[in-house]
This record gives C-alpha cells, structure tokens and sequence, in this order.
C-alpha cells in the first residue's frame, strides 16, 4: 500500500513538473530577463577563466564578436541548443550554465527537463519514473 501511495504522489508530481514545464515554454517574462542575466554573467565568467578574448571565442564559435558581447550583456540569450556548442567552445559541462546554489531543486529539474526535446520528454520522465521506484524499493 505505502508503494502505491508513494507512486500516486511521484505521478501527481511529475504531472505537476509537466504543467509548469509546459507553462514555462509558453511564457517569457521577467524571469527569464534574470537567467538571460545570469547566463551572459557565466558566460563572461567561463571566457576569462579559459583565458580567451571575445574574438578569440567568436572564432570559436564561428559567430562575431558582438554576438559574445551581446550574450555576456544580457542583450541577447542563447537557444538551448546553442548551450553545449557554446560550453564546449569554454571548456565547461553544459550543467555548469544551469547550476545556481540558490535555486530550489524544483526549478533544477524544471531546467534540466526544458533541454530536452519535446517528442523526448514523455520517455524521459518514465526513465526518472523507473529510477525514483527503484531507489524507493532499495531504501525500503
């Protein structure tokens, strides 16, 4: 019985990750201007602790130099599909663009699952599903 309810709850809360994560790709507000922010911050972060120019990582990247400074200003974000061309090009895991001490672990995982591809999200979050039970058999 405490597996069943244990499992209603993880679907009810993956249900609910759904929604916010679908709420989220639909809106681009104010919080988004932060993580545009925090982005270009990290960025600028990553290319001096690599040593480069914004030249030298526009070369990189194939892109200009105005597009580094737009980035790192906050004037223009990166797709998700850019992030790890433009963390390889720094020397970083892509994760290191998304790791923030000071966010709760709810919008961790709301990061992480908007990376991945829509038609994807449905067979990831049955893997997590999977994982989540068997850590919660192994624990009990």
């Amino acid at each position: 019985m405490k597996v069943l309810i244990g499992m209603h709850s993880f679907w009810q809360h993956t249900l609910s990750l759904r929604r916010q994560l679908d709420e989220r790709r639909k809106v681009n507000n104010s919080s988004s201007k932060q993580s545009e922010k925090r982005l270009g911050e990290l960025v600028r972060k990553a290319r001096r602790e690599a040593k480069l120019k914004q030249d030298e990582l526009a070369e990189l990247l194939e892109t200009s130099q105005s597009a580094i400074s737009n980035v790192e200003n906050s004037l223009t974000g990166l797709d998700v599909t850019e992030l790890p061309i433009w963390a390889r090009a720094l020397g970083k895991p892509i994760m290191y663009f998304y790791e923030d001490e000071t966010q709760i672990w709810q919008q961790r995982a709301l990061d992480i699952l908007s990376m991945i591809p829509e038609d994807r999200l449905d067979f990831v979050l049955h893997m997590l599903k999977n994982m989540a039970l068997t850590m919660h058999e192994v624990d009990t």
